[in-house]
């Protein structure tokens, strides 16, 4: 079973530092844009990711889940409803919440590492410049 769990962490830090390194030499062979912007936007962009996942996962929209779930189910004949209220719901959500938990990590640091390379190399393009 341990062994099961490091694999998945394994594949999951490797999936996450390949897709950065793939669209950081697409957009710079390709697009021609400078390092210090592409960094930058990983960096963002994975931060930004991690704090979605974070507000996500405090019941944020809980509601409109249960909402938006509802109306789908409507469209289809004879089907059953999976909670009677939004509170079930959300009450079901927090607990398979607390069993699977995040691992927010891999986008801190990858994040934050991307984002002060960005930072760095962009005060020394502005550097080089002048």
């Amino acid at each position: 079973m341990l062994e099961k769990e490091v694999l998945k962490r394994i594949i999951f830090w490797s999936v996450l530092s390949v897709i950065p390194v793939v669209v950081i030499l697409l957009c710079y062979f390709l697009a021609g844009i400078t390092l210090a912007n592409i960094f930058t936007v990983v960096g963002v962009v994975y931060l930004g990711a991690a704090g979605l996942v974070f507000v996500h996962r405090c019941g944020t929209f809980d509601t409109f889940e249960y909402q938006f779930g509802t109306w789908l189910s409507s469209w289809r004949r004879n089907s059953p409803k999976r909670y009677e209220s939004a509170n079930e719901y959300h009450i079901t959500q927090t607990e398979k919440r607390k069993h699977n938990k995040f691992v927010y990590l891999p986008f801190f640091v990858y994040g934050g590492g991307f984002l002060i390379a960005g930072i760095i190399m962009s005060i020394i393009l502005v550097a080089s410049k002048s």
